[in-house]
């Protein structure tokens, strides 16, 4: 096993096979696993599931092809395609954008800690002490986020202690591992390691085509959910909205995150076809960017319904008084958004795009 498996990968799998049998013991922890289960195993997942091996099963063979995989990269394949494929899919957010992901898990794919922990990896300790160490680190880890996440100032010294020790576990990790690739340095520097160091950066790679493949569909079908609900009552214009959706977007993704971003702007006021029509129009216009820019760094969201706040506008005029509404950018076109201030009974309608900043009074 130790062929296939380093000693602490060995005892990563014993102690989660030993949690998993505590667990099952328990009666109200059968439960949980049997529900854990039946989650994991719905049908629209195992699907996603199987279209994922599938996919990388694809990329390995075209792989192979070029002699870049080999039958001793089974077990990273199949570990990060698992854990990493999955885990994307899994922590997918619509509203941090396709290509901010995208660059994030590239980024972190080829950092310096993404260096260290593979060149960590090629020492391990022995399996008593691997197996000793798994739930030591893995107690530290969860008091650590604990007394992170606690205001008190002594839990917050309790996670700086606890940070140091696992600093200092991994400036132990890796002194042992450079030893080790220092006494063996033909056998580490050979192109089978560096392939290897190279595999998880090809498949993520390679794995980009089906996560964009994914997020549109996830998006297509939630954002067709949503859409009933504005204009349930006119099959005719939910049917009308979504073909003129597809015509917009297609397959571009960025089309669709687009329209995600600013549909909020227009939905509640969907009532004919040509309000649609009037959102598409409005959705292609080069002032929209600056109109939302606008809104999110006056932090116009975050005002409090009736506080007391001070606008200052551009021309230096300055308007104090209660915070009543704002009225929607794509409703008030062409004039844009606008915020209205109560001062004295009278009610002030103030452009978004005249004001110069926006302070609570109180």
């Amino acid at each position: 096993m130790t062929d296939i498996f380093n000693t602490r990968e060995i005892a990563i799998g014993i102690w989660i096979v030993i949690g998993l049998l505590w667990f099952a013991s328990l009666g109200k922890g059968r439960k949980s696993l049997i529900q854990l289960v039946r989650a994991i195993l719905q049908w629209r997942l195992v699907i996603i599931y199987l279209a994922i091996f599938i996919y990388c099963g694809v990329t390995v063979y075209v792989l192979c092809r070029v002699n870049f995989w080999q039958w001793s990269f089974l077990k990273d394949t199949i570990m990060w395609t698992v854990l990493s494929g999955i885990g994307i899919l899994v922590r997918y957010e619509q509203r941090n954008g396709f290509k901010n992901q995208m660059k994030k898990y590239i980024r972190d794919a080829i950092s310096v800690t993404a260096i260290v922990v593979f060149v960590s990896s090629a020492y391990t300790f022995n399996i008593w002490v691997e197996l000793i160490s798994v739930p030591i680190l893995v107690m530290f880890g969860g008091a650590q986020v604990y007394a992170e996440n606690d205001p008190r100032s002594d839990y917050k010294r309790v996670a700086k202690f606890l940070q140091a020790l696992f600093v200092a576990y991994g400036l132990i990790a890796i002194s042992f591992s450079l030893r080790s690739v220092i006494g063996n340095y033909q056998d580490f520097l050979t192109t089978e390691t560096l392939r290897n160091f190279l595999l998880p950066i090809v498949l993520l790679i390679a794995f980009i085509p089906f996560y964009y493949a994914f997020a549109l569909y996830s998006i297509y079908e939630v954002v067709f959910i949503q859409l009933k609900w504005p204009t349930r009552n006119d099959k005719s214009l939910v049917k009308y909205l979504k073909l003129k959706l597809r015509k917009y977007v297609g397959i571009n993704l960025f089309k669709m995150e687009r329209f995600c971003q600013y549909r909020k702007y227009a939905t509640p006021f969907f009532k004919s076809k040509e309000d649609v029509e009037r959102f598409f129009n409005w959705l292609t216009s080069k002032n929209i960017g600056r109109i939302i820019h606008k809104h999110n760094e006056l932090s116009i969201d975050e005002l409090p319904w009736d506080a007391v706040i001070r606008v200052a506008l551009k021309d230096g005029t300055v308007v104090m008084g209660e915070y009543g509404h704002w009225t929607n950018a794509f409703y008030n076109e062409p004039n844009g958004e606008s915020l209205f201030v109560m001062d004295n009974d009278a009610q002030h309608e103030i452009f978004v795009e005249d004001i110069s900043s926006i302070e609570l009074v109180n």
